[in-house]
This record gives structure tokens, sequence and C-alpha cells, in this order.
């Protein structure tokens, strides 16, 4: 099933995360991707960071990138998870924002399919929700991203993930 979403930017045909798997068939499809931005003041520039985490193990990974424009956010992304093996980096679902749009290039690239969660629907996307929000301890909205180091990102990333399970994943 696909879904349409216009705006700034004109999508092409997405497919809504809403028809990916159900709970049964998760067990055996596994290593899903979720992904996010996280954006911090603008006073500080317009450099960000992408938040990705891995749904089963909550494997989660800090890419900066330089600006909100898809094909550096899109670059990052496949540069982060291009040297897992391919079954460890299946799919990865988005919400709709812009900087997502060239998700047709993590496909023929790399051959991850993405997937998108239905407008106004974050619990399709919930694991990313709360490591956004327990990352967001470390590195909150008034922090100079462009300051931290990748060393600092790769701490937090798994502090976020022992918060969640108690366990620390390897990074």
């Amino acid at each position: 099933m696909s879904a349409f979403c216009s705006g700034p930017t004109t999508w092409r045909t997405v497919v809504s995360s809403g028809t990916r798997c159900t709970a049964g068939d998760c067990e055996v499809i596994c290593r899903e991707w979720e992904g996010d931005l996280m954006l911090f003041k603008q006073s500080h520039g317009q450099s960000n960071v992408t938040s990705l985490v891995e749904r089963v193990s909550l494997f989660t990974l800090l890419p900066k990138n330089p600006n909100k424009r898809t094909k550096p956010v899109m670059g990052k992304i496949m540069k982060a998870v291009h040297d897992l093996p391919h079954l460890a980096r299946r799919s990865i679902t988005f919400d709709r924002g812009t900087e997502f749009v060239s998700w047709p290039h993590l496909q023929a690239e790399i051959g991850t399919q993405a997937w998108f969660c239905d407008p106004s629907s974050p619990w399709q996307n919930g694991t990313i929700e709360n490591t956004y929000r327990r990352a967001r301890r470390w590195l909150p909205r008034k922090r100079d991203i462009t300051a931290v180091s990748d060393h600092e990102l790769k701490v937090i990333c798994g502090r976020a993930a022992r918060y969640t399970n108690g366990s620390v994943p390897i990074i």
C-alpha cells in the first residue's frame, strides 16, 4: 500500500509504515531501524544530528549533519549504515520530514528499504521517539552541536541505550 504526501517538496509515492510487517513477522525480519533529525537552536547554526536506532538491540547511531538538506542528511545515513551487513540494515522508518525526500538513493545505493510513518502517527516510530527523548539529556536543544565531537556522540549513544535496557551496545 502506498501513500502520497505533498509539502514544500513534492514527494514521490512512498511506502507507509502502516503496511509494514505485523508483530509476529517482525520476529523473523530483524534489523529494522528508525530515523529522525534532532534540531538545535538556530543561533548555533544549521547543524543537526540524525538519530538512528535499531528496533531490537537499540543500537544507536548519531551522525552530525551540516544542515537539514536532504542530500547531506541521506549521505550521512548511508555512510553510517553502509559498513553493516545487508541483513543488519534491511529497512529504516522515517517521519515525513523534507530531509528524507532523497530516500530512493538509500534503496538504490545501499539496498536499504525506506518506510514512512503515516502523517501525525508518531507511535509508528516509537523507538526513535524514546531514544530521541533520552539523548536530549546530553544534547539539549540549546547546546552548540558544532562543539560536540564524534567521540562524545558515541558515548551518548551508549548512554541512551543503557537507560533503555540496562546493557551497553557495542559501538
